[in-house]
């Protein structure tokens, strides 16, 4: 394993957050505001590069492989069902034991094409798991909430 396989900016990050947190450093206002601000439209532009991204592809490369299905069945709904599973005989509390099978519902983020392209990695299926899981999650997740509820 190289280092330059290991180390990546986000893990430098982390480790600098880490050791600033550990020393009590203290931002200067100014800068934490700005960091707001980035903070504020990275969801946004990470959004628009896909939906630009998607957009390029045909109708028939988005509606994607029969894998891409596959792959949602397990995202959408059986990673769901197992979390309940597993947490509902330990975790009392309705509202924990719903957010944490709710979470595991979630389609699949929006910066992974972006990461897909950074490390040149197969960047159209990747498309097709975000759009379709995003897509397909209007209706599972409010059917899941549903089913949550009673």
């Amino acid at each position: 394993i190289r280092a330059a396989d290991v180390v990546n900016p986000c893990l430098i990050a982390g480790l600098l957050a880490i050791a600033l947190t550990i020393v009590r450093f203290t931002l200067p206002a100014s800068v934490v505001q700005l960091i707001g601000l980035v903070n504020d439209i990275t969801t946004p532009a990470s959004l628009l590069v896909v939906g630009i991204a998607i957009a390029k592809l045909p109708l028939r490369a988005i509606l994607g492989s029969w894998r891409i299905y596959v792959v949602m069945l397990f995202r959408l709904i059986l990673f769901p069902v197992v979390v309940w599973s597993i947490l509902a005989p330990f975790v009392e509390d309705p509202v924990v034991l719903g957010v944490a099978v709710v979470v595991h519902a979630m389609p699949a983020a929006a910066v992974l094409p972006m990461l897909a392209h950074e490390y040149g990695s197969d960047e159209e299926s990747i498309l097709q798991g975000v759009f379709l899981t995003t897509v397909f999650s209007a209706v599972t997740i409010p059917l899941l909430m549903l089913l949550l509820v009673h």
